[in-house]
């Protein structure tokens, strides 16, 4: 396995990082649409260039009660902006973050 450890020399890839826990009630299969609905939004948007998600699997018990992650890929700063201010997002987003109790989003670039 190649690891880059010199800030600035290694090849830069943009994560965006959303951890979420669903309001109670919500069902499994309302759950499954939703995730569905995402991976869609994540194909048509172009500066996307991965899109994944799990369950939470708490071998640590530190997951705070988030349930899911997403994890999105991006080339650059402006990909992602790009991203946020997409119309395609901001009409899931009308209706996933009402399912929503909580979540975090994280954006780092892995070296």
């Amino acid at each position: 396995m190649e690891v880059c450890l010199a800030w600035g020399n290694c090849p830069q890839v943009l994560k965006h990082i959303v951890f979420v826990r669903f309001n109670d009630g919500i069902t499994d299969e309302q759950i499954e649409k939703l995730i569905k609905d995402y991976a869609n939004v994540a194909g048509v948007i172009e500066p996307v260039k991965g899109f994944g998600w799990g369950k939470n699997y708490p071998v640590q018990q530190l997951n705070h009660d988030y349930q899911y992650g997403f994890e999105l890929s991006f080339e650059s700063e402006d990909a992602i902006k790009e991203y946020l201010q997409s119309p395609a997002l901001a009409e899931f987003h009308d209706k996933f973050l009402p399912a929503c109790a909580s979540r975090m989003v994280m954006d780092y670039y892995l070296f």
